[in-house]
């Protein structure tokens, strides 16, 4: 744990988790020191969760993978304490039991199982699942919940926009809703002039919708090197304005 001052790590009791001496589990911890002097989000429900989770990613990002805590975690239940990839391991989120699922492993993944109790401080262990799935759907891309991602944005991209989200629009109060706005800000910040600006924009905000944020938008099509072609295979036609000539890159194509 951090506790304001320093991180503290536990020698596991052998039953539950080995000792906590591992990398995603020290980086988690660190990651609320920085976050204590950045965002400063307050420790309890939607904030709190987002606070949670913001040390997951970071942890994530640093081990390599998206299960937190493997190396010490030893129940059968669960491949690791979290599962970025899927909060709830298949489908094992019971709402009914919260407390015990998250103890097992499993977290819910959508604002539909959002745990609304007093409990772990409004949920700030149980709710990170949530955020957690979001980040998670930002850097690899895929669907959700019938919701697709236009494409991954990748995990060092993923870093810089959180960290910029975290440093500079983040504030004590901020929820789920206000980490996507969040996010997207970063994007203005650090991405504007990308060629694939309107695809990641588009693909952050059908991450949130898919957990329950927002609400979802049309991917736009992307134009690649031959004039007026779009991916998939086989290619289709851009839909081009009177004049425009694809470029040697890919960029969004004009609405027709």
């Amino acid at each position: 744990s951090w506790n304001g001052s320093y991180v503290k790590i536990g020698n596991g009791d052998g039953v539950r988790y080995n000792s906590l001496c591992a990398l995603d589990i020290i980086a988690h911890e660190w990651t609320h020191a920085v976050t204590e002097h950045t965002a400063a989000l307050v420790y309890s429900n939607e904030s709190g969760a987002l606070n949670e989770s913001m040390s997951d990613v970071f942890a994530a990002l640093i081990s390599g993978n998206w299960l937190i805590g493997e190396d010490a975690w030893l129940p059968a239940t669960a491949p690791a304490l979290r599962n970025m990839e899927d909060p709830t391991n298949g489908g094992q989120y019971d709402p009914t039991d919260p407390i015990g699922s998250t103890g097992a492993g499993h977290q819910p993944d959508h604002m539909d199982d959002k745990y609304t109790g007093f409990s772990d401080n409004g949920g700030v262990h149980i709710n990170s699942g949530i955020m957690n799935k979001a980040a998670y759907l930002i850097a690899t891309g895929g669907t959700h919940r019938g919701i697709r991602i236009c494409e991954g944005l990748g995990r060092d991209v993923l870093g810089l926009l959180y960290y910029q989200a975290l440093t500079t629009h983040l504030v004590s109060s901020s929820d789920f809703s206000d980490m996507r706005d969040a996010v997207l800000d970063s994007l203005d910040d650090l991405y504007a002039g990308n060629p694939h600006y309107s695809r990641w924009r588009a693909s952050i905000i059908n991450a949130f919708a898919a957990v329950g944020i927002g609400t979802a938008v049309t991917c736009p099509m992307t134009c690649w090197i031959a004039p007026f072609i779009c991916p998939p295979s086989p290619h289709f036609v851009c839909p081009p304005a009177p004049g425009f000539v694809c470029p040697p890159a890919p960029y969004i194509c004009p609405p027709a």
